[in-house]
């Protein structure tokens, strides 16, 4: 391989050449005597593997993508954009339903599914895509009790995908939600929700 040196070097006398080939050449043989040393870590310590986790992530980018639209044209295009733009910011691997609910099953429970005509107990916390709180069950210290059927459109849909103890996260676009009129004092016009909720 042939290198180019700006000309100016070329002023430089062969004296200095060897002073620079001495002092790399004393780098590369510490950086040797260290390379050795480190393999004397006992062979119980383990590393972390990053090449793994970044297969992971890789899979889950790739199959969000699929639910990206290139040339989006009706406002539910919009919002499902910004949905999977969260989900790669936030690591996210959601599932899109035909209605266009985001969810996730972050850990599962070993209950029984959900029943529509079973009372339910649930803890869950409400934010926006920004990250502003504005519900929480946490928050008054106790969970909600319903059944499926009486509440927002995204979450009677999602719990059906759910069992007890399941912990999950859903992200409703705002058809599945409050709509245009929103809740006001709470949630704007057209606003995209956010639930992380526990199954009790």
């Amino acid at each position: 391989m042939q290198f180019i040196f700006p000309s100016r070097l070329k002023k430089f006398s062969s004296g200095f050449f060897m002073f620079a080939f001495m002092r790399i050449t004393t780098i590369v043989f510490i950086a040797f005597l260290f390379s050795c040393k480190s393999e004397k870590v006992p062979k119980t310590a383990t590393a972390p593997s990053f090449n793994a986790s970044k297969e992971i992530n890789e899979e889950v980018i790739s199959r969000l993508s699929q639910y990206y639209i290139t040339n989006p044209s009706h406002p539910a295009h919009f919002e499902q954009n910004k949905i999977v733009d969260y989900a790669m910011q936030e690591g996210l691997d959601l599932i899109k339903t035909e209605s266009g609910l985001f969810y996730q099953v972050v850990k599962k429970g070993i209950g029984a599914k959900l029943s529509k005509s079973e009372q339910l107990s649930v803890h869950y916390r409400g934010r926006l895509l920004n990250g502003k709180e504005f519900d929480s069950s946490y928050g008054r210290g106790e969970p909600i009790q319903f059944k499926i059927g009486q509440m927002i459109a995204g979450w009677n849909e999602g719990l059906t995908y759910l069992s007890h103890g399941d912990s999950a996260v859903f992200v409703i676009p705002s058809h599945l939600a409050y709509g245009k009129d929103g809740f006001p004092g709470f949630v704007g016009p057209n606003e995209i929700l956010v639930f992380d909720l526990v199954i009790l």
